[in-house]
């Protein structure tokens, strides 16, 4: 009992005590047991007021942890739609869907819309709001985790795609050189109605084998390259006399 119970406690003997002293003999026993199970009674109304006031006070706590939670799941879920809108864009599912069916499964898994969350009701008991509040943060949780997994396997996926794209435009490049070199070669005693064409046909070999040597070229330099040596010499077989 707290102090303000047993001062409590304390004042109600006294004052049986006090009545106790002035009441006739006859009527005192049955003054006391009044008095006693009157105090009883009080301090035991005063006890359920109190916890009934702990008890409102855990449940506010309760229903405002559950509330924070579920508040927390709806922003991240915010967060990872514009992600799947930023990592997917770009990506084109059939073509991955051909060349690499798993990763194309696993990014459709990880881009799923996110459930909504829990609700959280004030009518809803404590313990109901606490184990609401505990499944929406480990929701939470598994959420983030899927967010970054998800950029990951996008990240990989662009550059896998970053990477064919770029072996095939080299491919073109390629085999155009190799053509034009043979066109060159085949035609090297022709007159030609555009000499000129000879010259700029030798000069774009030399840049398309400078191109080739170069890691980084750029997959949309080499198909302008491969389609301009294809352009010119066809100008050029068109052109002899």
């Amino acid at each position: 009992m707290d102090d303000g119970g047993r001062a409590g406690t304390g004042s109600l003997w006294h004052i049986v005590s006090w009545l106790s002293a002035r009441t006739p003999q006859g009527l005192k026993g049955s003054v006391v047991v009044l008095l006693a199970v009157s105090g009883v009674c009080v301090l035991l109304g005063v006890g359920m007021l109190a916890a009934n006031h702990n008890a409102s006070d855990v449940h506010a706590r309760a229903y405002t942890s559950c509330r924070s939670a579920v508040e927390s799941y709806e922003s991240e879920a915010g967060r990872f739609r514009r992600t799947v809108d930023r990592v997917m864009a770009g990506i084109d599912m059939d073509a991955l869907e051909s060349s690499a069916p798993v990763q194309a499964e696993r990014l459709r898994t990880l881009s799923v819309d996110p459930d909504s969350p829990a609700s959280c009701d004030d009518g809803m008991g404590t313990a109901e709001l606490d184990e609401t509040a505990r499944k929406t943060a480990e929701e939470l949780k598994t959420l983030k985790s899927r967010s970054g997994r998800l950029e990951t396997l996008a990240s990989t996926v662009k550059r896998s795609a970053q990477a064919d794209t770029k072996a095939a435009a080299r491919r073109r490049l390629e085999s155009a050189l190799t053509q034009a070199e043979e066109t060159l070669e085949n035609t090297e005693d022709e007159e030609l109605r555009v000499p000129y064409l000879r010259r700029r046909l030798t000069d774009l070999t030399g840049q398309a084998r400078t191109m080739l040597d170069d890691d980084d070229a750029r997959a949309d330099d080499m198909d302008r390259l491969a389609a301009s040596l294809s352009t010119i010499e066809e100008s050029l077989l068109t052109g002899i006399r």
